[in-house]
């Protein structure tokens, strides 16, 4: 049977603002709809007039790739019981000890052992004096 969750004042307390934030987001979205073109004419006007730019496309979906890349391997990273110590990855820290565990077994728990002292070092640097409450 799984764990059963009782709604606590704080429990609403730490659930209100994410939501919050979600649904503001949403609905600012909904702005970028007067950005449209009204109408065909309007939309071949600005096709005909407005400069094409290469490197708005190019900048755009490079953004949009590396967003995709960072969250997949933030959330990869969360999966693995070898790296979900990590602060980034929503750990409370990797101590050396754990490190110290042994050979692991498989192709991916080897690379990923592989790749601890280069996450770890990251992961101090990019948490360096920050703090995560939970």
């Amino acid at each position: 049977m799984p764990p059963t969750l009782t709604l606590t004042p704080t429990l609403t307390l730490n659930l209100n603002p994410p939501q919050v934030l979600s649904y503001g987001f949403a609905f600012l979205s909904l702005f970028a709809l007067f950005l449209l073109p009204s109408q065909k004419e309007e939309t071949q006007r600005r096709k005909a007039t407005w400069p094409q730019k290469t490197w708005y496309a190019v900048f755009t979906l490079s953004l949009v790739a590396l967003a995709l890349t960072y969250s997949l391997i933030v959330n990869f990273l969360s999966m693995f019981e070898s790296t979900m110590c990590l602060r980034f990855a929503g750990g409370d820290g990797c101590e050396e000890e754990q490190a110290a565990a042994g050979k692991p077994a498989g192709v991916v728990a080897q690379m990923l052992a592989s790749a601890m002292p280069a996450l770890r070092a990251l992961d101090n640097a990019t948490t360096h004096n920050a703090t995560f409450h939970r």
